[in-house]
């Protein structure tokens, strides 16, 4: 899909979808965003990132890094509140063991990147609620920046 140089620029400059109680300001053109979309039963476009982990330190180990382009189907989607009750009824070690390895690996992790400077470490969780700030830019695709 190509995107026009001015839909990249305010694309690099919003850095991600805005979720606005009225409506949505895509990142990327509707044509490029809608393709990689999340609809359930559906194929859809993506980059697929893949790489292994140190057992022992959770390092990315550098050349086992791989992006590919894909293709992915959701089958069924899960909120946290879905996730959080799998791991606490045992569920995620089970059935859906994925969710389980998955939450393994995030926390071998983020132990690394905390003991290499990280100050996610400083931040208290849950993190308490703000409200983000949207202006009007007609410059911009979609009139939002």
């Amino acid at each position: 899909y190509h995107c026009s140089p001015a839909s990249l620029v305010a694309a690099r400059r919003r850095k991600t979808s805005l979720y606005l109680p009225s409506k949505v300001v895509q990142m990327f053109p509707s044509r490029v965003s809608d393709s990689m979309s999340l609809t359930p039963y559906r194929d859809s476009r993506a980059l697929s990132l893949s790489c292994l982990l140190d057992p022992d330190t959770g390092k990315i180990k550098k050349d086992t890094i791989t992006v590919t382009p894909s293709l992915i189907r959701v089958d069924y989607k899960l909120t946290y509140a879905d996730v959080d009750e799998m791991l606490d009824y045992g569920v995620a070690y089970g059935e859906e063991f994925q969710i389980g390895l998955l939450l393994g690996l995030a926390r071998l992790r983020r132990r690394y990147r905390i003991s290499n400077g990280s100050t996610e470490s400083l931040i208290r969780s849950p993190l308490k609620q703000g409200t983000p700030v949207v202006r009007q830019d007609r410059l911009s695709p979609g009139g939002y920046a």
